[in-house]
């Protein structure tokens, strides 16, 4: 038996597996807040975040390769010739980027990335509008 493993479906187990890492980390956090765990809230808060934000820098590196083949079929396409689908899942794609986009924000702040980056944290209103914008796309994509 034989199979192929794909770039993007690589992308896509490396993603479940920081995100299983995420829920670890802050299920123990939860539980540590609850007094079920002894283990150090701030510091469990701050790993899951930091999956949280590779699992989501993953997923925004596998949006961007997915896009890119869909723009190479568009262009492969007879242009005279318009097809709404791959309009339509080009359109996601984009949406589902600025989501990741807007999701990187609040998983970056939790993990402390712009302290070590920049020597100060992001804006409170910049991570807000960020996770704003990423809720807002999921609930159109739920909604559909």
């Amino acid at each position: 038996m034989c199979f192929k493993v794909t770039t993007s479906d690589a992308l896509d187990v490396l993603t479940k597996f920081f995100l299983m890492f995420y829920w670890l980390f802050d299920s123990s956090s939860i539980l540590s807040k609850l007094k079920l765990l002894s283990f150090d809230v701030k510091n469990q808060t701050k790993l899951a975040s930091t999956f949280w934000f590779l699992a989501t820098l993953v997923a925004l590196v596998k949006l961007v390769h997915d896009l890119q083949k869909l723009l190479n079929q568009k262009a492969k396409d007879d242009t005279v010739i318009n097809n709404p689908e791959l309009d339509k899942k080009i359109f996601n794609a984009y949406l589902n980027i600025i989501s990741k986009l807007g999701d990187l924000l609040p998983s970056a702040q939790g993990a402390e990335i712009p302290q070590m980056l920049l020597g100060r944290s992001l804006d409170e209103k910049l991570v807000g509008f960020g996770g704003l914008i990423a809720a807002l796309i999921a609930i159109r994509n739920a909604w559909k």
